[in-house]
């Protein structure tokens, strides 16, 4: 009720975890503006879904990432990359928490976010494009 009161859009649901959930949400017409978190949806292959259900409602797409750690960060920008342009709403990119989280920065042995002005680069590495640095993540495994 309250995305269809307000005349301002409404980003929502980084909480919800399946296809399912998501569907509910877009036939009741509860988000203007989809924001799955790639980690708590169960991975690339559920945030696939939740997109492909996105473009059949004409809902646009960002993505949170908060506090997440270096994996869901590369998942996110490696998966947002692969999308179509209209899926995707990018100007929501939340890079303001990396600094206060060392498993989202140091422990790789470079960044995986590059700021370049408005834009993040994203990697032409394998993978979700990091490398571990083994020596740094020893520094949170072991007591």
């Amino acid at each position: 009720r309250i995305a269809r009161a307000l005349d301002i859009p409404i980003a929502a649901a980084e909480t919800l975890f399946t296809k399912y959930q998501w569907l509910e949400f877009m036939i009741k017409e509860a988000v203007d503006i989809a924001m799955p978190d790639i980690a708590r949806a169960g991975g690339i292959t559920e945030a696939m879904r939740i997109a492909a259900l996105a473009d059949s409602f004409g809902i646009p797409m960002t993505f949170h990432v908060g506090l997440s750690g270096i994996g869901c960060r590369a998942a996110t920008l490696q998966f947002t990359a692969s999308l179509p342009n209209h899926i995707i709403f990018t100007p929501t990119y939340e890079h303001y928490y990396i600094e206060k989280n060392p498993l989202a920065y140091e422990i790789t042995k470079e960044p995986v976010e590059v700021f370049k002005g408005d834009y993040v680069e994203i990697s032409n590495k394998p993978g979700l494009g990091i490398e571990m640095n083994e020596e740094k993540l020893r520094k949170y495994t072991e007591a």
